[in-house]
């Protein structure tokens, strides 16, 4: 595959490279050089025509934020909160910021360059013109000169040096702006994790307290049965020793809320105060069916990491042919135009002077210098082209493992509500087994322990449905709605 995407490189410059060269000897004029990567040619990775998991066809819903399917106000005010004050954010905002200053930095080169320079000067000069000539004493003469001037120069783009140049800083500056849209996908991601994680040990928490409450419960009773002389200090002691068990999960439950309220709120650009909840909803929402995920070529327009990758590789390209014109001549035009003022206020006009020039140089002998800028840039053009194929195969594959990740995830959470089912009916009939003292506490002990283990493990199996379903919608380059800050 190397050598075949090699080839169609190649080719593709063969087919797009336009030169019209100027030769001062033949008098030939040239409207330009180029050396183009067409925009839309495919990547250098085998596109599917369709995702392996997905059972539908259509575009995927990109008419609102993707972090609203949970249907929370307050992940909502969240995001908003994060793609305002997020600290990435605003340095990916400032590095755009910078591309863009830079962009018109090298787009100054087209227009003519002017310059004001003026100074003041003042000599004096003693002329001795012989011992008799005026008592002997050297004639003085003093001036002040006020000189002012206006200076262009202009360098005419005969090549599109400067144009390319120019093209190649704005196509960083857009892929800057692309590398601030995937970054605000990702923060608004990363809270989305972040808040269904603070709900889901919520959740877990609550459960724990009332499984808690359910142990103390059994425990009163059969401690009462053991008063009565219906039940043994063995069963007793096993019943205590599950409530314990119990018990002793609520640290580290709480511990791991008070960690995830932490980097909730440093995704929002701050530190979480004390007894601070930033997530309020009591349990986990059913995860909704899949969108449509639309085709994999769709993707690849909707992905701004892909985007970007793909201006990268036309910026560099842009700089090829930059290279490439600066081993030609280069032809630039300069004037000075400007007064000489003396003391006298009225003679400031008397002296006017200008000057015209026009320079044409072209390179003989540098040591291959601009001929090695020229592969050195061209090689550069072979890894964003690769580059760029890698973003490609990753956006593709993101999707892929989103997607088996989710399936895996509901199939086993679906397996596990069958089984707690079923634990739960075993529960009953043991605890009537026991009640009507047909067999002893352990069955009724070990089915506990086996119903309460399995209640926390659907909230985490949710939980872990969920976080493939951010990175499913993450993958899909979900929408980011505008919040007034630096994500878009």
């Amino acid at each position: 595959m190397p050598g075949r995407c090699g080839t169609s490189i190649r080719g593709a410059r063969a087919r797009s490279l336009g030169l019209i060269c100027l030769s001062a000897c033949l008098g030939v004029a040239c409207s330009g050089l180029s050396h183009k990567v067409d925009p839309n040619r495919a990547p250098p990775v085998a596109v599917p025509e369709r995702f392996l998991f997905d059972g539908q066809g259509g575009v995927a819903d990109a008419g609102a934020a993707f972090w609203r399917v949970v249907g929370s106000a307050e992940l909502d005010a969240l995001c908003d909160a994060a793609l305002r004050g997020n600290l990435d954010l605003r340095r990916a905002q400032a590095r755009l910021e910078a591309a863009e200053a830079l962009a018109r930095v090298a787009g100054a080169g087209l227009l003519p360059q002017l310059s004001l320079d003026g100074s003041v000067s003042r000599s004096q000069q003693n002329l001795f013109l012989g011992r008799g000539a005026a008592g002997g004493k050297p004639l003085t003469v003093s001036q002040t000169l006020f000189p002012l001037s206006v200076g262009a120069s202009y360098e005419v783009d005969l090549w599109g040096r400067i144009g390319s140049t120019r093209r190649a800083a704005q196509l960083d500056a857009s892929a800057s702006r692309e590398d601030l849209d995937a970054m605000a996908i990702g923060v608004a991601g990363g809270v989305m994790g972040a808040y269904l994680g603070l709900v889901a040990e919520r959740q877990t928490h609550e459960l724990l307290r009332q499984q808690v409450d359910t142990n103390r419960k059994l425990l009163g009773a059969i401690e009462l049965r053991f008063a009565h002389g219906l039940a043994s200090m063995v069963d007793v002691l096993q019943q205590r020793s599950q409530l314990e068990a119990v018990v002793g999960q609520l640290p580290a439950v709480e511990a791991r809320l008070r960690l995830q309220t932490q980097q909730l709120a440093a995704l929002l650009g701050r530190l979480a105060q004390r007894d601070e909840q930033l997530a309020s909803k009591a349990s986990l929402p059913p995860v909704p069916p899949l969108p449509a995920l639309g085709v994999p070529a769709a993707l690849l327009d909707r992905r701004p990491d892909v985007r970007a990758a793909r201006k990268r590789m036309l910026a560099v390209d842009h700089r090829v042919a930059s290279a490439k014109v600066d081993l030609l001549p280069a032809l630039r035009l300069s004037g000075t135009t400007g007064f000489t003022g003396r003391s006298e206020p009225l003679s400031f006009f008397d002296n006017f002077i200008f000057n015209l020039a026009a320079g044409l140089s072209a390179p003989l002998l540098d040591g291959g210098r601009r001929r090695a800028e020229v592969a050195r840039v061209r090689a550069t053009l072979q890894d964003a082209v690769y580059a760029y194929g890698q973003v490609v195969l990753r956006a593709l594959q993101d999707v892929e493992e989103a997607l088996a990740r989710e399936e895996g995830e509901r199939a086993g959470l679906l397996a596990a509500e069958q089984r707690l089912e079923t634990v739960r009916k075993t529960l009953e009939e043991a605890r009537f087994r026991y009640a009507h003292g047909q067999s002893d506490y352990l069955p009724v002990l070990t089915t506990l322990s086996t119903l309460q283990a399995l209640e926390a493990d659907k909230i985490q199996r949710q939980r872990a449905q969920w976080l493939a379903r951010v990175g499913l919608m993450r993958a899909l380059a979900g929408t980011v709605e505008p919040a007034g800050g630096p994500g878009r």
